[in-house]
Parts: C-alpha cells; sequence; structure tokens
C-alpha cells in the first residue's frame, strides 16, 4: 500500500567533506556522494544512490526519496503489504547509516492495485471536493485521471499502459491503480484523517497501517461520480440540471453566483441520483479496492 516516501533523517556523524563543504566527489559509508550547485555556482547538497532511491546530504539531515514498494519488490503493481513495508524499512535501515526509524516523514503516497478496465473506472469521475481531474499522459496517449489538491493529489490509472511505457514489460491483464499521492502529513494527522504519522517508526504501528487504508477508501468514495441514469425516465427539467451540474464551469458560475439556488439545485440533483442511478459498477469497484486494502493491511 505504501510507495514513494520522503523522509528526513537526522546525521549521527557528518561526514568530514559535508562540514568542509568539499566541492567533489566523495566515498561515505560506501555511497559515491555527488556535489550538487544552484544556479549560482553555489553548492547546494550532496547526492547518492541506494537502489531506486534518491539520497540527499543536505546540511545535518539525509533526506531520502522515492518508491519503497519498487525499493522491495522491483516494481508498485504487485501488492505491497504491511509485511513487506515493515521489511523493506528494515532493508533501509540496514544500509543507510543512521537510525531510519527516527526520520521524520515528509510526503507519503500510498495505493492498492485491482484488476479492472481502468477507462471504465475513470471516465465516470467528475470532480472531488469540486475540483476536476486532468488527464495523465504519456507522450500523447491518455492512460488516467488525477486530482490536484493543495497538499496532495489523487491517481486514477491504467497501470498496465504505465508498465509497459516505462519499462517494456507487457502485462496480460488490465490493472487500475489508487492512489494517494505526494500528501503532505499535515494532511495525514489533520482531524478528519488522524492517521498519526510523524516519524518512520509510526508507520510500523499497525493500527496506522489500518488508518491509511481508511484514508484511501474514503478519498476514493468522496469523488463524485457520473451517474448512470436512465435519461428516458427524466423530463426535460431534470435533463437540464443534470446537465448544469455536470458541467464544472456551469456548476461553479451557478455556485459562485447564485448560491442558494445552487443548493436546491445540489439538492434535486443528489434525489435524481438516489432514485434514477445504477451505481453498481463503481461500488463494485470499491468493494475490490476494500478486498485490496484489506489484503495489504492483514499479509
Amino acid at each position: 500500500m505504501i510507495d514513494t516516501i520522503k523522509i528526513a533523517c537526522p546525521l549521527e556523524g557528518k561526514p568530514q567533506e559535508l562540514i568542509n563543504r568539499t566541492e567533489s566527489p566523495f566515498i561515505w559509508n560506501t555511497f559515491k556522494w555527488t556535489p550538487m550547485f544552484n544556479g549560482h555556482q553555489e553548492l547546494s547538497f550532496y547526492k547518492a544512490k541506494f537502489k531506486n532511491l534518491d539520497l540527499k546530504l543536505y546540511q545535518d539531515k539525509l533526506i531520502v526519496v522515492n518508491s519503497l514498494h519498487k525499493l522491495y519488490l522491483g516494481n508498485n503493481y504487485m501488492p505491497f503489504t504491511y509485511g513487506q513495508v515493515i521489511k523493506a524499512l528494515l532493508l533501509l535501515n540496514h544500509h543507510l547509516p543512521l537510525d531510519v526509524y527516527q526520520g521524520e516523514v515528509k510526503r507519503l503516497s500510498f495505493g492498492v492495485v485491482i484488476k479492472e478496465h481502468p477507462e471504465s473506472i475513470y471516465n465516470q469521475w467528475l470532480f472531488h471536493l469540486g475540483k476536476p481531474w486532468l488527464p495523465m499522459q504519456s507522450g500523447n496517449k491518455m492512460y488516467g485521471a488525477k486530482f490536484y489538491l493543495t497538499d496532495y493529489q489523487i491517481k486514477g490509472y491504467n497501470k498496465t499502459t504505465q508498465v509497459q511505457k516505462q519499462s517494456a514489460l507487457v502485462i496480460p491483464e488490465n490493472l487500475f491503480r489508487f492512489e494517494i499521492d505526494n500528501a503532505k502529513t499535515k494532511v495525514l494527522n489533520n482531524a478528519t484523517n488522524n492517521v498519526g504519522i510523524y516519524k518512520v517508526r509510526d508507520i510500523l504501528e499497525y493500527s496506522k497501517y489500518q488508518k491509511l487504508g481508511d484514508v484511501l477508501l474514503r478519498k476514493f468514495s468522496q469523488i463524485e461520480k457520473q451517474p448512470q441514469l436512465q435519461l428516458s425516465s427524466l423530463n426535460i427539467k431534470e435533463k437540464r440540471l443534470v446537465a448544469s451540474m455536470q458541467n464544472y464551469q456551469i456548476k461553479e458560475s451557478i455556485k459562485k453566483q447564485h448560491f442558494d439556488s445552487y443548493k436546491n439545485d445540489k439538492k434535486k440533483y443528489n434525489q435524481i441520483q438516489k432514485i434514477h442511478a445504477d451505481n453498481y459498477y463503481q461500488e463494485h469497484v470499491f468493494q475490490k479496492l476494500k478486498t485490496a486494502v484489506k489484503y495489504s493491511i492483514n499479509n
């Protein structure tokens, strides 16, 4: 379930080259550290690699960024479970010259993959918290949908297509990945989510890992989907109402300029959905996601 991480670990002992601000590459704890300079040619930080992870020495911290999922499994389309997360962090702690578990979690991505036709899912998405999604593209080919929120993003996309584009690996089935991407810790720890992840050691707590799964499923439920309506059962006034509520620009214009009318329209729109919509498919997808989350938590 956990994928990309960004953690900042306090250095327990600085290399002399960092103290002296050496402008040449050096070896420290088996890693080759390369100096990086800003636009003014001033030394900014040192970078190194550990498998797929990007390491950065900056001031008194070691910053680690990239996919924990790929570090352990070599990909992020297979299930990544709670037990495997623990082993991946143990591996990371063994190879880095510090106590990883004391590191501060800056950002976190987490998600699951299910066997389902991706386009059939995200093509029914409309808004999340009033915002429309934008297409995820590789070249000229669209392969997913992404909501850009202030402190995180939500992605739903064709994992089969992405893997083939990135690694030329052909997966003989349709895979859909749903993911909370690049979430700041303040999102995870606000009054609504209340996950309680601040340090890397918090990820090891089973109850907090469970809460991550709850957040993932709640975000999917919050996405406003296009109702599969039997339009022939609606009168002309109801059809016009549905059209206006599913058009982002019109909906937002009514909301801003005629808020009382918007509230009434929204109430009527919800009633139409309740009576006339067939949401079986999205409920079917939700149950599959729920099963995938449960598997990740319990293994």
